[in-house]
């Protein structure tokens, strides 16, 4: 652990089973399905948000060997349309296999637990690959382009190749919320909430949506026949937009495929996220099962490794609630391949210290990252580090984030501008940013640091963000 270069990935809140599904996906499961893999990786959670790093040598390996994949046609053509098709036949599996649960003894729920462990690494090797492989995707489609269209204009096209042409499940929420504006109908919200409750699950111990989370928005809709004429349209703008520049380009047979792959695989970002939201709600409901068992509530099981689970589950016997305290304060686990380390509290911040994950904070004036959707603009600083933060962003503000995701939008349709640590032209923020028309900084490593609450900041409209105050 000590002699690894580490470098942060993505900040996320996020329960060690699922980090080891992650990191087992990242790792055997990886290698066995597309020959990469990153096998050391850390886990430090500070008790605010948890920050993913990885060994920064076998990162850079593991970038060559995506890059190399895009040389290699039938990947090219087949990535995508497997990886669709193996989430959505696992969460129909598992969803099936967990139903059941409270009705079995604590042997064959350890039995059932250990098959969910296996299966819940091979869905993250996919979910995996649909988040790394868009970045690549872009740089190899940038890379092509430069050659015939120059620069800029490449980062123009790039833009344009990765705006999603169908929408995902939070805009089919939204027109679905907008269309019961203009019925006035609300007692229809009852099946609108049980149709999209699952979207802020990215975690089983996260929050379902309620009836009153959708009354809240639809009170706070302010002209729904715009937003939905405008939404409807879009797609339909963004389709022709897309045609109208192939056509334009004549790209080579090679560059079609991997811009049809990129369009394809940032739908897939998405829609394997709507996949990831309910299979953690169903999972909700089996770690509260385990939690009955063992003496815990789900937000408590959520702080257990799977080796204390099915330890605890064989003995019949209660967690200690004294450890659960101190890991809600800090937690860090180390993983490479089978071999596990968690420590808890002050032995995590310790920890992290002593391994230097993070660097010092350099003062500046200026942070700089990437364009991902263009606009000049001032305003005051929110920083977002989870999805429990998302309270303190109010109209006008400039939501700050490690990455935002599809149960962010609604604090992003109040933000005037959005600035990320993590992320590319393809990533959630810029997407987003790009429908509500509003200026996006993605990339700006550094800002969730550096900036802080209240901050009077400006965004200049070339990836260069100045603090005013």
């Amino acid at each position: 652990m000590k002699d690894k270069d580490w470098i942060k990935l993505i900040t996320r809140r996020v329960a060690p089973q699922v980090l080891m599904a992650w990191n087992y996906g990242f790792d055997e499961h990886f290698k066995k399905r597309y020959g990469a893999a990153v096998k050391n990786s850390l886990v430090y959670c500070d008790g605010n948000k948890t920050d993913y790093f990885v060994d920064k040598n076998e990162l850079a390996q593991f970038n060559r060997d995506l890059d190399a994949l895009l040389d290699d046609h039938h990947f090219v053509l087949g990535m995508v349309p497997e990886a669709k098709e193996f989430v959505e036949e696992t969460y129909e599996y598992v969803k099936a296999l967990v139903k059941n649960a409270a009705d079995l003894g604590n042997r064959d729920l350890c039995t059932l637990y250990e098959e969910l462990t296996v299966l819940h690494s091979e869905f993250y090797t996919r979910m995996w690959m649909a988040f790394r492989i868009c970045e690549r995707i872009v740089m190899k489609v940038e890379e092509l382009l430069e050659s015939h269209v120059g620069s800029d204009k490449a980062k123009e096209l790039s833009r344009t190749f990765s705006v999603p042409v169908k929408p995902n499940d939070v805009t089919n929420e939204r027109m679905d919320l907008l269309r019961l504006a203009l019925e006035g109908d609300e007692s229809k919200i009852a099946a609108h909430a049980a149709k999209y409750r699952h979207i802020p699950m990215f975690d089983f111990d996260h929050e379902p949506y309620n009836e009153e989370h959708f009354l809240e928005q639809l009170y706070g809709i302010e002209d729904a026949t715009e937003e939905l004429a405008r939404l409807e349209t879009s797609y339909h703008d963004r389709e022709k937009k897309f045609r109208t520049a192939m056509q334009h380009l004549a790209p080579s047979p090679e560059l079609e495929h991997l811009i049809v792959m990129l369009k394809k695989a940032v739908y897939l970002r998405d829609y394997r996220d709507m996949v990831r939201q309910k299979l953690n709600l169903c999972l909700r409901d089996f770690y509260q099962v385990i939690g009955d068992r063992i003496g815990l509530r789900v937000e408590d099981t959520a702080l257990l490794t799977n080796q204390e689970i099915v330890q605890h589950l064989k003995r019949a016997d209660r967690f200690n609630k004294h450890e659960i305290k101190k890991r809600q304060s800090a937690l860090l686990l180390y993983q490479c391949g089978n071999k596990i380390e968690i420590c808890s509290g002050e032995d995590a911040r310790k920890r992290a210290e002593l391994l230097q994950l993070y660097g010092e904070i350099e003062a500046a004036q200026t942070l700089q990252g990437l364009v991902g959707s263009q606009g000049t603009v001032s305003g005051r600083a929110r920083i977002v580090y989870t999805n429990k933060d998302l309270t303190k962003v109010k109209q006008g503000d400039i939501l700050v984030a490690a990455m935002t995701r599809q149960d962010f939008v609604p604090a992003m349709r109040k933000a005037k501008a959005i600035i990320t640590d993590e992320g590319s032209v393809t990533c959630h923020a810029a997407i987003i940013a790009r429908e509500l028309g509003i200026p996006c900084v993605v990339g700006a490593k550094g800002a969730t640091d550096m900036l802080k609450d209240g901050m009077q900041i400006k965004l200049d409209g070339k990836g260069k963000i100045v603090i005013l105050n």
